[in-house]
C-alpha cells in the first residue's frame, strides 16, 4: 500500500542523465550505472505527473525501488512492467543472442524504448565487445524502420540469425582471458620492481655503513 505522504526513489541505471517534469518544476536525475543507479525522491503525485509527461517508466529509462515497484507501476497503469528490459538484459541479448531474446527487442514499438536498446548496443560496440554480425545487422535494420515510421517490424528471425553467437562468445572469452593475463603480468612486474628496489636500497645502506668517512687533507703553509 503506497503512502502518499512520503517519497519514493526513482532510479536511473543509464549513464545519461534524464530530465523530468512535474507539475511545478523540471528536475534532472544524473546518470548512473547498473551497480550504482542515480536516484531522486518523488511523491506518488509527482511520479504520476512524470508518467503523464513522458514514457520514461514504460520504456525503462527510469525504474522504481524493487520493494515498491509493483504498486507504483500499478498506480501508473503500466501493466507489462515485468517485460521491460533492463540494461543487463539488453546486453545479454546482444552478446548472446537467442531467437526469443532478439524477438523481445524487435517487438518494441516505441522509438524511445528501442533507442535505449540501440544505445546499449552502441556502448558495447564502442567498447570492442565481439557482437555477432547478424545482431548488428538486425539492430541497424530495425532502427531504419523506426526512421521510416514503421513501428511494427517486418524482420522475421530464423536460426541462422544466431549461428555466429558461439564464435562471438569464444572470442569474448579469449579477450577476457588476454586482459586477465595482462593484468597478472603487470602485477608481477610491479612486484618484481618493488623487490628490486628493496635490494638496491639495502645494498646502498650497507655500502654507506661500511665506508669510512672521508677526512680533509690539510697542508702546512710554506715558510717565507
Amino acid at each position: 500500500m503506497l503512502n502518499r505522504q512520503r517519497n519514493y526513489l526513482v532510479l536511473n541505471y543509464n549513464s545519461s542523465p534524464v530530465v523530468i517534469k512535474t507539475r511545478f518544476e523540471s528536475m534532472v536525475i544524473p546518470g548512473g550505472s547498473s551497480r550504482e543507479p542515480a536516484s531522486l525522491p518523488l511523491s506518488v503525485d509527482e511520479i504520476l505527473q512524470v508518467n503523464n509527461e513522458a514514457p520514461f517508466f514504460k520504456c525503462g529509462l527510469l525504474f522504481f525501488e524493487p520493494e515498491f515497484q509493483e504498486d507504483l507501476y500499478e498506480e501508473c497503469r503500466i501493466k507489462n512492467w515485468k517485460d521491460i528490459l533492463t540494461d543487463k538484459q539488453i546486453e545479454e541479448i546482444v552478446l548472446h543472442p537467442t531467437i526469443e531474446g532478439l524477438q523481445k527487442i524487435l517487438s518494441i514499438e516505441t522509438e524511445i524504448y528501442f533507442e535505449r536498446c540501440y544505445g546499449v548496443y552502441i556502448g558495447l560496440l564502442n567498447a570492442n565487445f565481439p557482437i555477432p554480425n547478424n545482431v548488428s545487422k538486425i539492430m541497424r535494420i530495425r532502427r531504419s524502420e523506426f526512421k521510416r515510421k514503421k513501428l511494427k517490424t517486418e524482420i522475421e528471425l530464423s536460426p541462422k540469425d544466431i549461428v555466429d553467437s558461439t564464435a562471438a562468445q569464444k572470442e569474448l572469452e579469449k579477450t577476457q582471458a588476454q586482459v586477465e593475463e595482462l593484468r597478472n603480468l603487470v602485477a608481477s612486474m610491479q612486484k618484481q620492481n618493488e623487490e628490486l628496489m628493496k635490494v638496491l636500497q639495502a645494498k646502498e645502506k650497507e655500502t654507506a655503513e661500511n665506508t669510512p668517512p672521508k677526512t680533509r687533507k690539510t697542508t702546512k703553509p710554506k715558510e717565507v
